[in-house]
């Protein structure tokens, strides 16, 4: 009995036993084949008129990868020419009309084989330049990360990587953790899951791509030597980048693929912002080519609600495309403005081709108050009364808009019209009274 009291007292005092760290524990793992962290991404072409823009972005996280293959298409928007003479005063920028974006996941045996290409193309060459130190300063611990990165831009298009360091904490001192959250630990044992560290970001960009060299200033042959082998690493990542986006199948873009293309695009910015075409697509543009009509009209009444707003022409033109009779108010608003300065001219000019579709009658009575704004709103203007008096069509045709006094003539012919040929009063009322200068 005294002994089984004893060995009793033994068990008690021994702190309790631990489990053992699940299969599956993140340490416990082999060491992956793929780099912490590896970014490339290639593109070729261009947003002019009628051109593509493709672009590939494989993104490495450890044992994950994906892979994003976009595609733009961009064209002059169409708008008919008749209403293009009287509504617009500058020609329209190509803009993107079309795109297709496909993903594809990496893990296991294909991330392997992957990374292995890559290291097997030389793209140690880059990540061998990512270093990350733990060092103690003062009382505290400090992590300093080098990134690197590099670009190639070539007559193949271009091509980047960037790569930054693991975690050099190791993991061996890490303090155990218990895997049962409901097991007490045993006294003085350390349970706080990481070692704390503040970290400090660095990161060395190289442009490797190939130049003629300058005798008033030579480059280092170590420098040479090195940017040689970094190239011809993207080189060949480019390769590999587009054999496996080959494997992949874009599907034409609808409202399910928009929130992957910006994401795609926004991280190319992140990236390369340098390396981007002109007239990348908005997130309203590309809604205007996947989402569903209401939907888009929605989003256009909404950006009208935002003064500065790149958006807000695009916008316009959506809404005079069909009739919009949920945007009568804010095109309203939007006329009743005072035509000061050659952003609101242009976006009133389409408010009123929008008005135009959507009420008539509305747009006729605010067409004949804007007879005498500034030439780009007043030619609008008259380009009512083009579409809805026939009578008037052939003079409005002829006119001369570059000389004010016919214009102010025309404007006066206008109104003298409507006076004695207007069905609605109020159109006819308004047209015999004062008007508003500006």
């Amino acid at each position: 009995m005294i002994l089984s009291i004893a060995a009793l007292s033994l068990l008690l005092a021994a702190p309790p036993v631990v489990p053992p760290l699940p299969p599956d524990y993140p340490f416990n793992k082999p060491a992956p084949s793929c780099p912490a962290y590896l970014s490339v991404w290639t593109s070729v072409g261009s947003l002019q008129a009628g051109d593509d823009w493709d672009a590939v972005l494989l993104e490495i996280r450890g044992d994950r990868a994906r892979l994003t293959d976009i595609s733009l298409r961009a064209a002059i928007p169409r708008m008919p020419i008749a209403e293009a003479d009287w509504f617009l005063s500058d020609p329209l920028d190509p803009e993107v009309a079309a795109f297709s974006v496909g993903i594809r996941t990496y893990s296991g045996k294909p991330l392997d084989d992957l990374c292995q290409s890559l290291s097997k193309a030389g793209m140690s060459a880059v990540t061998a330049r990512a270093a990350a130190d733990l060092k103690v300063e003062g009382k505290s611990l400090v992590i300093q990360n080098l990134n690197a990165g590099a670009i190639l831009n070539d007559r193949d298009g271009r091509v980047g990587a960037l790569a930054k360091p693991p975690d050099p904490r190791p993991p061996e001192r890490l303090p155990v953790i218990p895997y049962d959250e409901q097991t007490k630990p045993g006294p003085g044992t350390l349970t706080q899951p990481s070692l704390d560290a503040k970290q400090n970001y660095e990161t060395e960009r190289r442009d490797v791509s190939p130049r003629d060299p300058d005798p008033d200033h030579p480059v280092d042959p170590v420098r040479l030597l090195h940017d040689e082998a970094e190239r011809k690493a993207l080189d060949n990542a480019r390769d590999i980048v587009w054999r496996q986006a080959r494997a992949v199948h874009p599907t034409a873009g609808d409202l399910e693929d928009i929130p992957a293309s910006r994401r795609m695009l926004a991280r190319m910015a992140e990236l390369d912002v340098e390396g981007l075409p002109k007239g990348l697509p908005s997130d309203f543009v590309l809604a205007t080519i996947g989402a569903p009509k209401d939907y888009v009209t929605a989003l256009a009444i909404d950006v009208l609600n935002y003064e500065v707003n790149s958006d807000r022409l695009a916008a316009l033109r959506w809404l005079g495309d069909q009739a919009a009779p949920s945007a009568i108010e804010d095109l309203l608003a939007l006329l009743r403005k005072r035509p000061e300065g050659r952003q609101l001219q242009e976006e009133q000019a389409l408010a009123l081709r929008a008005l135009l579709k959507a009420a008539p009658d509305q747009a006729r009575m605010q067409a004949l108050r804007l007879l005498p704004a500034p030439r780009r709103v007043a030619r609008a203007a008259m380009g009512v009364f083009y579409f809805t008096e026939p009578a008037l069509r052939r003079e409005l045709a002829i006119l001369d808009f570059s000389n004010p006094d016919k214009v102010k003539a025309m404007a006066s012919r206008i109104r003298g019209h409507l006076t004695v040929n207007a069905r609605d009063p109020d159109l006819k009322k308004a047209a015999a009274g004062v008007q508003n200068a500006y």
